[in-house]
């Protein structure tokens, strides 16, 4: 997380290396890493795609019986926490009850955060939390506590950062991810913890049975120990989320603008296109970052600045032809496990694929490149065949695995290639998705282009469009043949945050694609939203799930979906919109609005932590800060009142130290903070006309 970077080592944190000198557990090479994070029926129950009989189901007739164990979690509605309902873990769900069961019988938490389409979650679900011996250990000596980090964004963002700064402070070179496995005292501090534990030790892992009765003997032989190193580690995590206040008049700059694009260009990957590559690290997660890319498309629209537009193109142009993009159903994977974006983690999720399309769609307004509207159709088009609600909200995610198997759903082996070997034109086919050579994934074939379209098509003497009217067929056959499989669990949580997102990308999307449907799916989204997660006093709840509306929302709900109707009223010049966003951005000021300018992330409505977060970082969804100071600004413009400016202002002056001194991590914040200072100057900026930096590899899409 970002917020290390302010971290500075301080006396005492020896005593968490002298007490924990075994491994503090850590994903597998191929496991989730952060990826902010995040069903119909009794689908909606299952992280197993149906491919193996469930928890109370007969496997030898496939008939149903009663589960030998219920627990707390069966009284919840989140997918992911029922997944845990019928574990022997006596699991509570977080709140009041838990905490004060810890304080009372002192005893140690365990806190176990993880999501519905993380792979790895399931695993340690299947292996670890089904063990009846570590079920019995856990249920005498600890409180055992579950969350789902996408109904619980606050709990998460506290533990994972203290999983980092532990990490840190003890030399572990991990960097946290998901399953989060989190040991607290009883007043929920916590004091150590790691990710995927198997039960017993395996693939050099430590096992969680001897983990977990580590914690407990050092409990026990020696509680204040451990109640100091938690009050090390809870202060340090204190530092890194509280943010920092500047104290002296803030005289806003374009410094961070600049440094920001500075700091891409040094980080960005000339080949493959993404940020973050190191020479010889090929095996290093890329992520989309979005971010990024929408601060370099307003780089290059607004200033015509070349080396933007170059990190731009070539990495939308990378993704789309990499194994990221699903090239059959559409829509996009969480992230690529190498810099090629040929081999993904396969979970696919609503807030990903509502930036990206909105990403392509504006793209291809600015370029007129025919591979952008193609990819921001087909994830339109994803989006509303696999995550959409009847009513018009959207759902979470899809999962990463089905019949226990990551990717199975996605992947094809030449024996199931084998259905469309004899069709016309599959040479054509197979030379593109380089199916004649090497499968690329575990023995199976992750489709990407092996070779540009463009170039298939010279090489063959014709055009791209005669090379896709040939291979459509074929493509529409294997689409069909995997919709016969067994498909991964759909996680149907509608969050107010990430619709949203998708009110935005799709009202965005049908103004500049021309397409009255995208339009009409951003109203349809934004209904469901003011009527499903409207609170009576005018606020939002976070979650809605199977007719249940629940949690305050946060900052980053207001936020989010107050500029997605925003554009969707630029869209529509519908005023209802408008009206709607204005009434958020007053509840946003009333519950979230900090003394010193700029917002806290949570409420005095939602349960108080051992710190409540400030920091404006941006994760895989854009800060609430950020997305609050754009949608002011929109505001602002809109309205013609000045508060709302003044509002945002504050926000940039808020975080001023954080933007001066470290830009990457706070992209759309410094997007927001260069359309205002655009807004200010004497002569604003027109829109110019583009011209395309030279571009290297990909230039045409299916």
């Amino acid at each position: 997380m970002n917020h290390l970077a302010r971290l500075k080592c301080s006396r005492g944190i020896v005593l968490l290396a002298v007490l924990f000198l075994l491994p503090a557990g850590c994903s597998p090479p191929d496991a989730s890493a952060p990826g902010q994070q995040g069903k119909q029926g009794s689908s909606s129950i299952s992280s197993r795609g149906n491919g193996g009989p469930q928890q109370g189901e007969d496997s030898a007739r496939g008939e149903k019986k009663k589960p030998q164990h219920t627990n707390r979690l069966a009284q919840e509605t989140s997918p992911y926490l029922l997944l845990h309902a019928h574990n022997p873990v006596d699991w509570y769900p977080w709140g009041p009850e838990a905490l004060e069961k810890a304080r009372r019988e002192n005893k140690l938490i365990f806190l176990s955060i993880g999501y519905f389409s993380c792979h790895w979650c399931h695993v340690m679900e299947r292996e670890t939390f089904s063990d009846p011996e570590v079920a019995r250990f856990l249920n005498q000596h600890f409180v055992c506590i579950k969350v789902d980090r996408e109904e619980r964004p606050d709990v998460d963002e506290v533990y994972m950062t203290a999983l980092q700064v532990y990490f840190q402070l003890t030399g572990n070179p991990s960097g946290g991810g998901w399953p989060l496995s989190m040991f607290l005292t009883p007043r929920g501090l916590p004091f150590a913890g790691g990710t995927y534990f198997p039960p017993r030790p395996k693939r050099g892992l430590p096992g969680f049975l001897d983990v977990a009765r580590r914690m407990q003997q050092a409990w026990e032989k020696n509680p204040q120990r451990v109640k100091r190193m938690a009050d090390v580690l809870a202060q340090a995590v204190r530092r890194a989320l509280s943010g920092r206040v500047s104290l002296k008049p803030v005289a806003l700059s374009k410094e961070p603008i600049q440094s920001l694009l500075e700091e891409l260009g040094e980080e960005f990957d000339p080949d493959y296109g993404g940020f973050g590559y190191t020479p010889g690290e090929d095996r290093r997660p890329k992520f989309p970052e979005p971010g990024n890319l929408f601060f370099l498309l307003a780089r290059w629209q607004r200033h015509q600045d070349e080396l933007a537009g170059r990190m731009l193109l070539k990495t939308l142009d990378a993704m789309a032809a990499g194994g990221i993009r699903d090239h059959l159903g559409g829509g996009f994977h969480r992230y690529s496990t190498d810099r090629r974006w040929e081999v993904p983690h396969f979970e696919k999720m609503l807030y990903d694929n509502a930036q990206l399309l909105e990403l392509y769609a504006l793209t291809w307004q600015q370029t007129g490149n025919e591979l952008y509207r193609r990819v921001a159709r087909q994830t339109a088009r994803f989006l509303l065949r696999e995550l959409r609600h009847p009513q018009g909200g959207f759902f979470a995610a899809l999962d990463a695995e089905s019949q226990g198997e990551e990717g199975r759903y996605y992947v094809w082996t030449q024996e199931e290639l084998a259905a469309v070997k004899d069709q016309p034109h599959y040479a054509l086919l197979a030379e593109l998705y380089g199916l004649a050579g090497a499968a690329n994934f575990k023995g199976r074939f992750v489709l990407r282009w092996h070779v540009p379209p463009e170039q298939l098509a010279a090489r063959h003497n014709i055009s791209v469009e005669e090379l896709w009217r040939r291979l459509d067929p074929l493509r529409e056959k294997l689409l069909r043949l995997r919709s016969r499989r067994v498909r991964p669990g759909r996680d149907e949580k509608v969050l107010a945050a990430w619709n949203g997102l998708a009110i935005a990308a799709f009202a965005q999307a049908g103004r500049v694609l021309k397409e009255p449907r995208y339009t009409q799916a951003a109203r349809q989204a934004a209904e469901f939203v003011l009527q499903k997660l409207r609170r009576p006093d005018g606020g939002l709840y976070r979650t809605w799930t199977r007719g249940k509306a629940q949690l305050p929302g946060y900052l980053v709900d207001y936020a989010a979906v107050a500029r997605g109707l925003l554009l969707l009223h630029q869209s529509t010049g519908e005023k209802r919109w408008l009206q709607a966003a204005r009434e958020l951005a007053a509840k946003q000021q009333e519950l979230f609005a900090a003394p010193q300018g700029g917002f806290y992330y949570t409420s005095e409505e939602h349960d108080e932590l051992f710190v409540r977060i400030r920091g404006p970082a941006d994760g895989p969804v854009p800060s609430g800060n950020a997305l609050a100071a754009l949608g002011l600004l929109r505001l602002a413009q809109a309205t013609g009142e000045e508060n709302y400016r003044k509002q945002a202002v504050g926000v940039f002056r808020a975080f001023w130290p954080e933007l001066e001194n470290m830009p990457r991590a706070y992209p759309w914040l410094v997007l927001a903070l260069e359309r205002h200072l655009e807004a200010q100057a004497p002569q604003r900026p027109k829109d110019l006309p583009l011209v395309a930096p030279e571009r290297q590899d990909i230039d045409a899409g299916n």
